[in-house]
This record gives C-alpha cells, structure tokens and sequence, in this order.
C-alpha cells in the first residue's frame, strides 16, 4: 500500500513534527492557516494506516521488525492524537499553559 516511495511515511512523520512543533510554539513559531494543519492530520492518519495495511499485507519480516512497526505506528497514532487534541485546544490554550 505504499505509494510511491518506501520512507514517505516517515517524510510525513518527519513534517507533521514540524508542524506539531511549531504549532505550539515551544521551540519556534510556526503561523500557518488552520487548513494547513487540518490536512496535514487527515494526510498524516492516512499514512498510519497505510502503514499499518502495507504491513500486515506483506507479513513477510521476522517478528521482531513487525514488532516494532507495529509499536512505530501505536507512537505515530499518539502523535496524531496530541496534535489533534493542541490544535482544538483541549489540553492546552494558545497561550501555552503545557
């Protein structure tokens, strides 16, 4: 189920960091229109999937390797969620409380 190259999950991991990052300000500022980071969570749930799909479908590797991609995308999934739940405010406010 990949799409095009073997890494663009983590091209995507890496961006969404970016974008966690900057959203709430704690290293650097990142403003960018609500949109953006909107889409950025759909793309980056999707990709979990994805993963999770590609990885099930070609069970081919030692348990191990299924393992831990499988504990990468439980990791992914809290990062969703916490992105998730700081862009509609329902740990921290704007402000940056946490």
């Amino acid at each position: 189920m990949k799409l095009t190259l073997a890494v663009e999950d983590c091209i995507v991991g890496a961006v969404m960091g970016i974008l966690i990052i900057g959203f709430s300000g704690k290293f650097y500022s990142l403003v960018l229109p609500n949109l953006i980071y909107v889409l950025g969570f759909l793309v980056f749930a999707l990709f979990i999937v994805l993963d999770l799909i590609n990885e099930i479908a070609s069970f081919s590797g030692s348990f191990g390797m299924v393992f831990l991609t499988f504990a990468h995308n439980i990791v992914d999934g809290i990062l969703t969620l916490a992105f998730l739940s700081k862009f509609a405010g329902f740990l921290w406010s704007r402000t940056g409380s946490g």
